[in-house]
This record gives structure tokens, sequence and C-alpha cells, in this order.
């Protein structure tokens, strides 16, 4: 049995423990918390909207997708003292100079490896077959976001898509261990939605098209640091090299819950910095500590993902 509601889950039902049944029904924040509604939008499209703002904004930014970092390096002295060495999406390697150097690479951060930040993990790994489906089904909350969990096959996170007509499956899969990982990280779509009709038994989805589908493997994890001062304990340095987003932390895939964390990353940066740099401005001896405040400075280069998500 499996408890469907808007946002929480419930235990399953004592008496018919096969099969699902509405749980209880969540309603969305009133006004008076947010003046925001809550909406449903996927990545992809977020990052056209930070984009289109970059673009027609004051200073015109265009981002460049397919750099990969090769090293960096942050030397004693110089205006522009941190060197990043990269290739571009033509696979030429190529130098630049930056007084400071945002490093927003992943959760296999290059940066991060090269200002040596120590990442701790939690042991418990997790894996999510996520898809997106164009599906015939009886399901009665097939178009409402839900949280769905079975008795003995795993749990779904149903999200329905923009537009009316996708809907998004997060499929709950065996917690990976060596022996088992490979196998897991192997499952198909058509496995994947095999498993959603077993968790949603005694309803079903005749899936018609699968529009993008994917397997991730999550592991809570969290930086130690977030600059390259802080990783070297000398609180005399000033930072010039730090880290956000999937780079210092990751979490499950489920609810977007990363890209939430890194635009809070991406918000909180500038902001730390104005206030922080008026203070050294008129106090030489104040030194910005980022292992409580994440700071992204002017004149930076930010470094993002191989490739466009």
């Amino acid at each position: 049995m499996a408890d469907v509601l808007t946002h929480l889950p419930e235990g399953p039902k004592p008496d018919c423990p096969s099969e699902v049944a509405r749980g209880a029904r969540a309603a969305d924040p009133p006004s008076h918390v947010s003046e925001f509604p809550i909406l449903t939008v996927n990545q992809a499209r977020v990052i056209d909207y930070f984009a289109e703002c970059a673009a027609n904004g004051p200073a015109k930014i265009n981002v460049n997708y397919g750099f990969e970092v090769l090293d960096l390096t942050v030397h004693d002295s110089g205006e522009y003292p941190v060197e990043v060495h990269f290739m571009d999406e033509r696979g030429t390697e190529r130098t630049v100079r930056a007084k400071y150097v945002t490093g927003c690479d992943g959760a296999r951060s290059k940066v991060r490896d090269c200002i040596d930040v120590e990442v701790a993990s939690d042991p418990t790994a997790q894996a999510w077959a996520v898809i997106d489906i164009l599906a015939n089904t009886d399901f009665l909350d097939f178009r409402t976001r839900s949280g769905i969990q079975s008795d003995e096959d795993g749990s779904i996170l149903l999200i329905p898509r923009e537009g009316g007509f996708l809907t998004r499956f997060y499929v709950s899969l065996e917690s990976p261990t060596p022996e088992t990982r490979d196998r897991i990280l192997a499952t198909t779509a058509e496995e994947a939605i095999e498993r959603a009709n077993r968790i949603l038994n005694p309803y079903s989805v005749d899936v018609r098209e699968v529009t993008w589908f994917s397997i991730y493997e999550v592991r809570h994890t969290v930086a130690q640091s977030f600059d390259d001062v802080a990783a070297q304990k000398n609180p005399v340095l000033n930072p010039r090299v730090f880290i956000a987003g999937d780079a210092c932390h990751t979490h499950s895939a489920k609810a977007g819950q990363g890209m939430n964390d890194s635009i809070q990353d991406g918000w909180n940066l500038p902001g730390s910095w104005v206030k922080y740099s008026k203070v050294a401005a008129t106090n030489p001896c104040f030194r910005p500590i980022t292992t409580s405040v994440r700071m992204w400075p002017r004149n930076s280069l930010t470094t993002t993902k191989s490739g466009r998500p």
C-alpha cells in the first residue's frame, strides 16, 4: 500500500498493504507566509531564465558552456593572482588570470580539488531513476505533486511538468552496494517504469513516450571549507578561490534540492561580499571568513560544469 499526498508521505494502510490509497492533502503556504506562489519549474527552464536576465542586464553577460578546468594556481602576489588553465569547447587549451575565482563546477569539482578542500560524505548512498514521460493512466493524482510510498517496492515523487502533458517520476531504486552498484546504475527506462507500476498498484501508467531518463546516485556530501584560505587554515591570508553549489554540497535528486540550495549560494555570495568588503576597506585587519559566509566578489571568474544541463 502507498499513501499519496501533495507534499508529505504517510504509512501504509493496515487492511490493504499492497495497494495505493490517498493519505492526505497539504495546501500550499498561505499568502501571509510568502508573496510568491509555489511553482514547479524544471532546471533547464530556470537556467534559461537566469541566462536571459544576465544577457539583458547592465553587464550583458553571456554564459560560455563546454569549458573544462584543467588546473588552478593561486600566486602569492600580483593584481590577478589566480591562474586558471582550461580547455575551451573547441579543445584549445587556454590560460586566464583573475582576481577571484568561484568554482561552480559540480560534485566532481576540479576547482575544489585544486585548493585541497576535503569533502565529508554520508556513508549511505541512494539511487533514483528520473524519467519524464507522456502517458495514459487511471491514477487519480497524476497531475498533482505527490509523494507515494509503497509497502515493499520503494517510493515515487511525482511532479507534473509545465505545459500540461509531461510528468516527471523520481523512482527510488535499491541502495547501491559495491556488489550491486553497476547493476543498479544500469537500470533501463523500461525497468524503472515497471517498478513505478508496482508502486502505483492498483493503478498503472501506460507510457507512450519517454522524453528524458537518467539514473542518479546520490550521497549527501558537504565540503569542509568553502575557500582556499579556510582550506589552509591560515586566517592571515585573503581568500581568492571560492566554491558553491554541488562543488560544496550535494543532495537528493528529489524536488530540485541541489538546484535550490545552489541558487541560495549564488544569492548569498554577492551580498555577503559587498557587506564584508566595506568593513575590510575601513579595517585592514579584517579578514572575511567563508566557513560561515560564502562570498562572490566582483571581477571574478566563475567556472561551471562542462556542458549544459
